[in-house]
C-alpha cells in the first residue's frame, strides 16, 4: 500500500498528468466562405467583434454581457453547439451594418436563445477555458509537494522544488506554443504555476515547524 501511494504521489506521475492536461489540442474555429444564415452568430477570423445576422443585415453585440443577455453559449462553443460561425473577412465585410444588439442606436428584435446545459458547458474548449487558472495552482502545488516529500531528507528540496516547477511549467508552455493545436504559451500561465509552487513550499514549511503529525505520520 505504501509502494502504491508513493508511485501515485510521485512527480513524475503528477507531472505527466499536467503535461497531459496542457497539451490537449484545442481546434481552430472553421474558416466558412458563405455568408451566415438567418440567426447566425459570426466573426471574422482577424477581428474580436461578434454580429448577429438578421434581415440581411449585421448588428453588432456592444460587449460580452450583451453578447450573453440573449442566452448565446460560450465564445468557446463550436458552431454546431450554437456558438459563432467564423467567416471570411471579404464576406463579413459586404453584410450592412444595421444596428446593435443592445444600447439607444437601432437594435435588432430577437427571441432570446434557450441553449441547453450540455451545449453551453459540457465542451472540451469551454472546460479547458475556464478550468485553466484553478488547475494551474492546483496541479502545481500537488507537484511541487510531492517533490517536498520525495527530498524531504535534503536541505535543498525547496529549491528543487520551485526550479523544476519553474522549468517544468515553462517547457510546457513552449510546447505548448509551438507544437499543440489552439494552444499558446502566456505569462499568466507561467505566474500560475509559480504561485501554486510557492503556496506548496509555504504550506510545507509551515506544517514542518507547527504540526507533530505531520513530522512523525507524514514524513516517516
Amino acid at each position: 500500500m505504501k509502494i502504491l501511494k508513493k508511485l501515485l504521489f510521485h512527480p513524475i506521475l503528477i507531472y505527466t498528468v499536467i503535461f497531459f492536461l496542457e497539451c490537449i489540442p484545442i481546434k481552430a474555429p472553421v474558416l466558412v466562405n458563405e455568408f451566415p444564415k438567418e440567426g447566425d452568430n459570426f466573426k471574422s477570423p482577424d477581428s474580436f467583434a461578434v454580429y448577429h445576422y438578421t434581415n440581411n443585415g449585421k448588428y453588432s453585440y456592444t460587449s460580452p454581457e450583451c453578447y450573453f443577455r440573449f442566452g448565446n453559449p460560450p465564445f468557446s462553443a463550436t458552431y454546431e453547439q450554437g456558438g459563432i460561425k467564423t467567416i471570411s473577412t471579404k464576406i463579413a465585410n459586404k453584410i450592412p451594418l444595421m444596428g446593435s444588439m443592445c444600447g439607444e442606436k437601432v437594435v435588432a428584435k430577437i427571441e432570446k436563445r434557450d441553449i441547453s446545459f450540455d451545449k453551453k458547458y459540457l465542451n472540451t474548449n469551454y472546460l479547458l477555458d475556464n478550468f485553466s487558472v484553478f488547475s494551474h495552482i492546483f496541479f502545481y502545488m500537488l507537484l511541487a509537494f510531492s517533490i517536498l516529500l520525495l527530498y524531504k531528507n535534503d536541505t535543498k528540496n525547496y529549491l528543487y522544488a520551485f526550479v523544476a516547477c519553474f522549468v517544468g511549467g515553462g517547457l510546457l508552455e513552449l510546447v505548448q506554443h509551438y507544437f499543440i493545436e489552439g494552444r499558446t504559451a502566456t505569462f499568466e500561465d507561467l505566474a500560475m504555476n509559480t504561485l501554486g509552487s510557492i503556496i506548496a513550499i509555504v504550506t510545507f514549511w509551515i506544517l514542518i515547524r507547527n504540526s507533530s503529525f505531520f513530522r512523525d505520520k507524514v514524513l516517516k
